[in-house]
């Protein structure tokens, strides 16, 4: 019988720790998009990401979102670091990479647009 590998969620929040909310601009940043992404009224910086509702699915959203506003990640790193304080300290800045505004025929020569004008 074949065994698949497949990756555990984290098990919620550690009793231990309470509710806190996210510092400085990574953590806050990872925290609005899981409110986002998830529908979440509060995110806490010890919160772990399949424990407030996280799926795949939404692991590829949350990833697009992060790169949209500016910083660097990668898809395994919500799978290995799931709480927004371990996630924040992966997070490398880069420049924000803007939603696309071109036209259907933006990218077309003068010539060209103007022979599908004729």
């Amino acid at each position: 019988q074949r065994r698949h590998a497949c990756l555990q969620a984290a098990p919620g929040r550690p009793a231990d720790l309470p509710w806190e909310p996210p510092r400085g601009e990574a953590e806050r940043a990872v925290a609005r998009v899981w409110q986002e992404v998830l529908g979440l009224d509060r995110v806490g910086r010890n919160d772990t990401f399949f424990a407030v509702g996280g799926d795949s699915i939404s692991s590829l959203k949350v990833v697009a979102r992060l790169r949209a506003t500016g910083y660097g990640v990668e898809l395994q790193h919500l799978f290995t670091h799931q709480a927004v304080a371990e996630l924040a300290t992966v997070l490398r800045p880069r420049q924000a990479v803007p939603e696309a505004t071109a036209g259907a025929f933006d990218l077309l020569s003068p010539a060209d647009r103007e022979r599908l004008t004729r």
